[in-house]
């Protein structure tokens, strides 16, 4: 009768995802002491333990696993904060990013994902946004650096200095890409991992209190270019052959990698007459989408022959 107590109680108190009742698609920072209590009490059942180390397992599988993560007991060792996903319309999260607390800020230091590409969309969007915010780092390679480079232009510390300083500890610097990759993205080292293993790197990110270089001037924001296409304007860093004809199209820019951005929208007018096209600049602080509204109204205004 004991033993059926005790297993009653540890069901209540043992957290799942779905107890969260975090709506879909919203990232959701799970508490430290709920993965602590799942983890010491895992037994083989599913709790929130189970569900955020099988995200981890298959996101690691293909290099023999997470070195700091064998089972769900293993978690959460010292890394201090989790934030997971549901992308889908089962009740399990379906993508993770984890990180540890250091001087400088976040370090990103391990990840996961259900292996669909809708999660793997999710982490990596994720990554991204949290690599241009002011006090996330993480050291990456290969492919992830590829996509963080490639596709998202995040920010890096170009400095050998600096990333020794982040560390705390001595690497080999590089510096370009020996292969002739990533032209301007400068700040590539090896060193050891997990006391043996040699693997070439660069900082990606902005640690606080250090400097940091990238951000091209064709910066493009998935996040900013999805809320256009919600307003069907045109994006002036998408491509011409999916603009609408007539629509507004939408600019954007900022000085330095956490700055606030700067919109600017053209209006289309006579073809032949470049005077008769408008434009709209963004106010200090103003959100995008009261810019995009402020625009949508000018625009509706100009078409109707009135003046703004």
């Amino acid at each position: 009768m004991k033993l059926l107590f005790e297993n009653w109680r540890r069901f209540l108190s043992e957290k799942k995802w779905e107890d969260y009742d975090v709506p879909k698609n919203q990232w959701h920072n799970i508490p430290l002491e709920d993965i602590k209590k799942a983890a010491e009490e895992q037994g083989g059942e599913i709790n929130i333990a189970s569900e955020l180390y099988d995200l981890i397992d298959v996101a690691y599988q293909k290099i023999g696993g997470h070195f700091d993560f064998q089972s769900p007991e293993d978690l959460p060792s010292d890394y201090t904060d989790w934030i997971a996903v549901n992308v889908d319309n089962d009740p399990q999260p379906d993508a993770l990013r984890v990180s540890k607390e250091k001087e400088v800020g976040q370090k990103m230091s391990a990840a996961g994902h259900d292996g669909s590409r809708a999660a793997i969309n999710a982490y990596v969007a994720k990554t991204a946004e949290l690599l241009k915010s002011g006090g996330f780092y993480g050291e990456m390679s290969k492919g992830v650096a590829h996509v963080m480079i490639t596709r998202h232009g995040v920010p890096f510390v170009g400095q050998h200095e600096d990333v020794e300083k982040v560390l705390g500890k001595t690497v080999k610097w590089v510096g370009t890409h020996p292969e002739g990759k990533y032209p301007g993205y400068d700040g590539w080292y090896i060193r050891k991992i997990g006391g043996e293993h040699q693997d070439m790197k660069i900082m990606l990110g902005r640690p606080n209190g250090i400097k940091v270089s990238g951000m091209p001037e064709n910066e493009k924001d998935p996040e900013i270019e999805n809320t256009i296409e919600e307003f069907s304007f045109n994006s002036a860093k998408g491509s011409q052959h999916r603009w609408g004809k007539g629509q507004p199209i939408i600019d954007y820019s900022r000085t330095e990698p956490s700055g606030a951005w700067t919109y600017t929208a053209t209006t289309p007018g006579n073809p032949n007459d470049p005077n008769s096209w408008g434009e709209v600049v963004s106010k200090r602080g103003e959100e995008l989408e009261a810019f995009l509204m402020r625009v949508e109204k000018t625009f509706r205004a100009t078409a109707q022959g009135s003046l703004f």
